[in-house]
């Protein structure tokens, strides 16, 4: 079901934008924000679809997508787009190659989530420092584990050597509160720059770290970089925290890796296909911490998501540069 509506009554629209934000419930955009973009734009025509059906008809006629994904399907009936605006920073599943040989300007929305992902990253960190993953599993047993919960083999916050890989904005922002915390943070980039390592340094790099967090995007590049050869590297009893995308580790190969102790565990956000089977050994492991890809939300995260393609439609309707402009050839 579409909702074609604007408030410039009879007369054609200027421009007609295509809102397309939804897969599970959580991630698909309520009706009444695009409510407010009609109040915020009255000469400009938004379409919400809330399905792949009507989000590609919606396409058919839209100058401008703000969109959770756009197919390639959906993007050969658009015969007017001139911009798309993606709601999630990793736009690695919309870069076919029509769409990146085409001049369709793209963005996306990073730095919205950075705050709520860093917080999520911290979080984990200090429930594994402190192994309160382990405490609630003994806890939902009836188990009073004083002994094996003494037994605190992580280094103290002081001692402990991060690795982030990614230095975009979320990895920013971890690294400033994590550094906040004491520990000593090292942020890799694609390529080494201004001291920082770049992601060829990496089998380097990993047997220093005692944790290593991946805020990087899924590229080509970046696609299983985690491997078993990769994940051999790491520091034995270390911890591999992945708020990036779930295919950039190799996840069979990770949960033989956690059975060898190289990494010691695991605190993962995202994974290759999602929701993660209910046979996964992944749910079972005691040194492994799940969580259902809700890292980013936090208060304001729909508000701070549509003030942000707003800025930017204000900034496409007055010929000004865009925010969060991707290169479609490196994919971020």
């Amino acid at each position: 079901m579409t909702r074609p509506e604007s408030g410039a009554g009879s007369l054609e629209p200027a421009l007609n934008v295509a809102v397309g934000i939804f897969s599970t419930p959580v991630w698909t955009l309520d009706a009444k924000y695009a409510d407010e973009l009609r109040a915020r734009f009255p000469d400009v025509r938004f379409t919400q679809a809330f399905n792949h059906a009507d989000f590609a008809g919606a396409c058919e006629d839209a100058d401008v997508v703000f969109g959770s994904m756009m197919r390639a399907e959906t993007f050969a009936r658009a015969r007017r787009l001139k911009w798309i605006h993606s709601s999630a920073a990793g736009v690695g599943a919309t870069l076919f190659p029509a769409l990146v040989d085409s001049d369709v300007v793209l963005t996306n929305s990073r730095g919205v989530q950075s705050d709520a992902i860093a917080e999520h990253v911290v979080a984990v960190m200090l429930a594994w420092r402190r192994r309160l993953h382990i405490a609630l599993r003994r806890q939902i047993a009836g188990t009073w584990a004083q002994d094996e919960l003494a037994q605190l083999d992580a280094p103290r916050l002081r001692d402990t050597r991060v690795l982030i890989v990614g230095a975009g904005s979320i990895g920013q922002r971890a690294a400033q509160m994590i550094a906040a915390l004491g520990m000593t943070v090292t942020a890799m980039r694609r390529t080494a720059r201004d001291g920082a390592p770049g992601v060829d340094q990496l089998a380097a790099e990993l047997p220093r770290h005692d944790i290593v967090i991946i805020t990087a995007p899924h590229t080509p590049e970046t696609d299983r970089l985690f491997d078993a050869t990769m994940l051999a590297r790491m520091k034995p009893g270390s911890l591999l925290i992945n708020v990036g995308r779930g295919r950039i580790i190799d996840e069979p190969a990770l949960v033989d890796a956690l059975k060898q102790g190289r990494p010691g565990g695991a605190a993962l956000d995202v994974f290759e296909r999602e929701p993660l089977a209910s046979d996964s050994p992944l749910w079972a492991m005691d040194n492994v911490i799940v969580t259902p890809h809700t890292s980013g939300f936090g208060p304001g995260f729909w508000e701070g998501l549509v003030d942000l393609f707003a800025r930017n439609l204000e900034r496409w309707r007055n010929g000004e540069p865009l925010e969060n402009v991707v290169d479609k050839r490196l994919g971020y």
